[in-house]
Order: structure tokens, then sequence, then C-alpha cells
């Protein structure tokens, strides 16, 4: 779902809660007690323009019996 929705131009974050602030979550969101929350995706139009990480050249950071 990440994948696609940055495909449609949308920005996406995984985020996870942890004891009271994932019962806070749970209650937010009605979830049945038989549920588990394992985490939220948040999906939103980006504040500014978004630029892709510049990347390495391929296999720089290959190095073969030396530092």
């Amino acid at each position: 779902m990440s994948l696609a929705a940055v495909a449609e131009g949308l920005g996406s974050n995984i985020i996870t809660y942890w004891d009271e602030g994932k019962k806070e979550v749970k209650k937010i969101l009605v979830l049945p007690g038989d549920y588990e929350l394992t985490c939220v995706l948040k999906l939103g139009v980006p504040g500014m323009e978004v630029t892709p990480p510049k990347r390495r050249p391929e296999f720089n950071w290959l190095h073969k019996n030396k530092f």
C-alpha cells in the first residue's frame, strides 16, 4: 500500500504504538477487543516537494578483501 501511495504522489509512513499509546489508538479507532493493533499506515499529501535521495553508483559499496 505504501508503494502504491507513493506511485500516486502521496506520502506514507508506517508507525507503531506501544503500551498506553497503543491503548489510546485502539480506543480512537474503536477496534474490537479481540483485534491486535500491529501498526498504522499514515497516508497524505506531501506538504512540500519531495526529492528522492541520491543513489550511490552501483557496487561502490562492495569491498572485496579490503576496507
